[in-house]
């Protein structure tokens, strides 16, 4: 069975198949051509039906603004009476029975009258034609629905209610049944087993016909059809319907609805009746051409070995010493003018050609060799100058955490003041972690007279050297304008208007905050200006409380090099001995955990509360690890400073810092 499917004879008879090819095509295409037209008659007769409801629903849009402007007008659409506005909305309901329902929505989306009675609790506000109808404060027409009221398909329009003063007061709304989109099919007069149905652009069955009822509501998302209406404006598909049955379909948008969104409305017809015909001579002539066909083959199956097959073994024979890999076979057949000839002479031309093309392989193989060993050579010295840079860079960036770390205050942790009434004093701990080889932080501290110390906390924008530098800026702006840090708001305007135009003329937006604080021990008296950065937290550990330095409502002051401003202004608020202040930056507090949920400063007030009556460095510690604890990756995922200050009480020794050993994490 092999030998025969393979043989000479089998290719003959395929050759005879082909031949009828055409035949077969031509029957195939007249048949096609019929079940276009079918389809085209279909396509006709749906643009017809849909023509006739966009014209209706045009003619209700505008009946239905001219009524709504009127009913605008009337006192118990205004007025306060619900029952007497119901009342009224009724009678229009009777009068014109195009419209399914009418009503008043009060602004929080509330029905303050319907003409149909309703279930209590409805809201509307969610409504499309509410939205707009209030936005626009002109007339306007909704998404096609299921109406919560009515629970019937339809289209809703609303119309403002303006004051005196042009507000809108409330929104009048109208509603258009859809089931005259079945009473219009009814009257269509489809083909037996056609079916019309109306979807909105969620795949929603407005109106069907038949079985209204039970079609209606119901999502056509899950059937193949829709995939063609959300492709196609209008157009033809076959496909399976939501009965089971093969089907062609003609869909169309429903025109006039430009304010309701997509809705397409498509006739179904089964294929077994808007093709009978086609079928039934498509049928006919394929029985026709199978029996041209079958005289073909026997033609072919019992001549071919007279006229083809002899001459044939040669050019088999040579292709088998083709294929064992001899690339110098040829066919030894006399080429003349025939196909066996031909194919003689194309035979050998093929051999002809593998034989050089197997010759080229070769040397290309040889040159592919040599260029792949220069390419190594290429891809290994580009490594190693790669690996050089890298290393160069990681070695820039080591030096550069060094400077960053330097500029830190490491040994400056108590303040004692000097010439006071009760000599009190301040004690610092802090923690320094730059996300990455340098970071955007920073803080110092430092004394501005016998009993007042400055401290300043910033956040350059971003991380990596580019923070770093603008970091360094800021350092060297402290000194700079330390003559004005006894007064906050100048020191930090002064230092905006200088990093303002630094900064101006670099193509690239930087901005640092910054919170900077003047304690006066022996006032106890704290002073100080916010640029943009989160507020510091004072901990009153008499009552384990922790509020936040922000005054009211008032917002921090822009961030520093953004814009210049005429001032930043400066707060104050007393400081009790035992007292603790907290300054920090975001990094402290905007950590990721569980759910995508931000730690968040009032976690951190929380953390620092039930701490209360520890020591301040074991606090910081403390609230940390809890942020550590928080995040889903278990670190800190910007740089993070947090400096904790205590107002001391009495000490016996003079003015001055004390250094203890310490440096930033």
């Amino acid at each position: 069975m092999k030998t025969l499917l393979s043989g000479l004879r089998f290719r003959l008879v395929m050759l005879v198949l082909i031949g009828g090819l055409p035949s077969l095509t031509l029957t195939f295409y007249t048949a096609s051509e019929q079940r276009r037209h079918a389809a085209t008659q279909v396509q006709q007769n749906a643009l017809r039906i849909a023509r006739l409801a966009s014209a209706g629903q045009e003619r209700a849009v505008e009946g239905a603004r001219q009524l709504l402007q009127l009913m605008t007008h009337l006192p118990e659409v205004r007025g306060n009476d619900s029952a007497a506005a119901g009342s009224l909305l009724s009678n229009l309901r009777t009068q014109y029975s195009i419209y399914s329902n009418f009503g008043v929505i009060e602004m929080d989306g509330s029905v303050f009258a319907s003409g149909l009675p309703m279930a209590a609790g409805i809201n509307l506000a969610d409504r499309a034609y509410f939205k707009r109808a209030v936005a626009t404060r002109e007339f306007a027409m909704g998404d096609y629905q299921i109406g919560r009221i009515t629970g019937k398909a339809g289209v809703n329009f609303g119309q403002p209610i303006l004051d005196s003063s042009g507000r809108v007061t409330r929104v009048v709304f109208a509603s258009i049944d859809l089931s005259g989109m079945e009473k219009l099919a009814a009257e269509a007069e489809l083909p037996t087993g056609g079916t019309l149905t109306v979807v909105d652009g969620a795949g929603t069955i407005l109106a069907r016909w038949p079985d209204p009822e039970k079609w209606r509501g119901q999502s056509l998302t899950s059937q193949p059809i829709w995939q063609s209406i959300t492709r196609n404006q209008q157009g033809t598909a076959e496909a399976v319907g939501m009965d089971g049955l093969p089907k062609l379909f003609a869909f169309t948008q429903l025109r006039g609805a430009e304010g309701a969104g997509f809705v397409s409305v498509n006739i179904g017809i089964p294929t077994e009746v808007a093709f009978a015909e086609a079928d039934r001579m498509l049928k006919r002539n394929l029985i026709l051409l199978c029996l041209v066909g079958a005289l073909a083959i026997a033609a072919a199956w019992f001549g071919g070995d007279w006229f083809i097959l002899r001459r044939v073994n040669a050019l088999v024979e040579a292709t088998r010493r083709l294929e064992c890999g001899e690339l110098g076979a040829r066919s030894g057949v006399p080429y003349g003018s025939g196909e066996i000839g031909t194919l003689a002479h194309a035979f050998d031309s093929m051999a002809v050609s593998l034989e050089q093309r197997g010759a080229e392989r070769d040397r290309a193989e040889a040159e592919l060799i040599s260029l792949n060993a220069v390419l190594e050579q290429r891809v290994a010295d580009r490594t190693m100058e790669l690996r050089e840079k890298n290393e160069q860079l990681e070695s820039d960036l080591v030096l550069a955490r060094e400077f960053q770390l330097a500029l830190l205050p490491t040994n400056r942790h108590e303040f004692i003041a000097g010439k006071t009434m009760d000599g009190g004093s301040l004690r610092f701990c802090h923690t320094y972690k730059a996300s990455g080889p340098v970071g955007g932080d920073f803080f110092d501290i430092f004394p501005l007279s016998d009993t007042q110390v400055g401290v300043v906390v910033c956040d350059v924008m971003g991380h990596g050297v580019r923070a770093a530098l603008v970091m360094a800026i800021m350092r060297g702006l402290f000194e700079e304008f330390r003559p004005l840090a006894l007064e906050p708001g100048k020191f930090i305007t002064a230092i905006n208007r200088e990093l303002v135009r630094l900064l101006h003329g670099t193509h690239t937006t930087m901005f640092v905050t910054a919170c900077y604080v003047v304690i006066d021990v022996a006032a106890g008296r704290l002073s100080y200006a916010n640029a943009g950065h989160p507020w510091p937290l004072h901990l009153q550990r008499k009552d384990s409380t922790v509020e936040s330095l922000r005054c009211g409502s008032r917002r921090a002051g822009p961030a520093l090099g953004l814009f210049e401003i005429p001032a930043y202004p400066s707060d104050e608020c007393p400081l009790a001995v035992g007292d603790a202040l907290f300054l920090f930056t975001d990094g402290v507090f905007e950590i990721t955990g569980e759910g995508q949920e931000e730690f968040g400063t009032e976690r951190l007030g929380e953390a620092i509360a039930s701490r209360s009556q520890q020591p301040t460095d074991q606090i910081l510690e403390a609230v940390l690890a809890e942020g550590r604890a928080f995040s889903v990756t278990r670190d800190f995922e910007d740089d993070v400073c947090i400096v904790g200050i205590d107002l001391c009480g009495q000490v016996d020794s003079e003015a001055a810092f004390a250094s203890v050993n310490g440096s930033p994490d």
